[in-house]
């Protein structure tokens, strides 16, 4: 049996449910800022930017796990 593969382009990104596209977002954020947050100075504002938005972002994209269904 063969692996069926899903081809998701924009238009059906943006027909997703709201919870879906919100827990995409903040993947790639989370994506983005983390390795800002690792690899910046600690003492610097940046850093702490980066590790909160990183934070906020993984809340939300644990939160919004809860909702989403496949």
């Amino acid at each position: 049996m063969k692996n069926k593969r899903v081809k998701m382009n924009f238009q059906e990104f943006s027909n997703a449910d709201p919870v879906i596209v919100v827990h995409v977002i903040c993947g790639l954020c989370a994506f983005i800022i983390g390795p800002i947050a690792l690899y910046s100075n600690a003492r610097q504002a940046l850093h702490r930017a980066a590790g909160y938005l990183w934070v906020f972002s993984m809340i939300l994209l644990a939160g919004t796990s809860f909702s989403s269904t496949a």
